[in-house]
């Protein structure tokens, strides 16, 4: 049961994705079709908002599809995507999207969607924590999950927080506003790179004895030395 309530979410997630990229969400409809390894996801939308879901050479629907294969690793299934082209026969029943739900403000809905589906990629969904910090024409996502869960949400080669931004540069069009996703680096990284920085800020404040031409010795550092009122040792 739990299982097969992780899969719902997968398509109630894909459905509300679909209804942040077009312009008709009351249109859009997805139904799962389950296998014993594996969900196909159909997608029916208006028409006229086939072109936006597929996106520039394809590049929305791929960003889609790279998704749900990261997904698909974190939680042994596959789900396949199939965006049903405007005029077949509709497999899919009535969406499940209520009034309320469609009536949501644009930038609220990002910010669940966004949550949820970082959920879904994870091992440990409840440490994620997504805000928001909205500006006059940007809007930046600080996205932060347990420090173990942030390979997986970056993916190999980049390729899963890739996917991501490619939506979020789809919704931005849409919302007029420029939508930036920011992962936060884990707090492990961050320690050593305070700790590197630390070193570095040390070692630049040392003050070198130079040598009989006022040069500070090659394991000591670079150039002469200046006194406290800047004036050159060797002067």
């Amino acid at each position: 049961m739990v299982e097969t309530s992780r899969w719902s979410d997968v398509s109630s997630l894909l459905e509300d994705l679909v209804c942040l990229l077009v312009d008709q969400p009351e249109a859009v409809r997805v139904k799962a079709l389950q296998g014993s390894q594996s969900t196909v996801l159909e997608v029916n939308v208006a028409r006229t908002d086939f072109g936006k879901l597929i996106g520039k050479k394809g590049c929305r629907a791929a960003a889609m599809r790279q998704l749900l294969v990261a997904i698909s690793g974190a939680h042994d299934r596959r789900f396949l995507l199939e965006l049903l082209e405007p005029g077949d026969t509709p497999a899919c029943v009535p969406g499940t999207r209520t009034d309320a739900a469609r009536q949501e403000d644009p930038l609220e809905s990002t910010t669940r969607v966004l949550q949820r589906l970082v959920e879904l990629l994870v091992d440990h969904p409840d440490a994620v924590r997504v805000t928001s910090l909205p500006g006059t024409q940007v809007v930046v996502y600080e996205v932060a999950v347990a420090d173990d869960d942030v390979p997986r949400l970056i993916g190999g080669g980049g390729r899963t927080a890739s996917a991501i931004r490619e939506l979020l540069v789809a919704v931005s069009g849409k919302l007029k506003r420029r939508l930036i996703l920011d992962i936060s680096e884990p707090a492990s990284r961050r320690k050593g790179v305070e700790r590197f920085e630390r070193r570095a800020a040390k070692r630049s404040r040392r003050v070198w004895e130079p040598d009989a031409e006022g040069h500070a010795s090659p394991d000591r550092g670079i150039g002469p030395q200046a006194e406290p009122d800047g004036t050159n040792r060797a002067a």
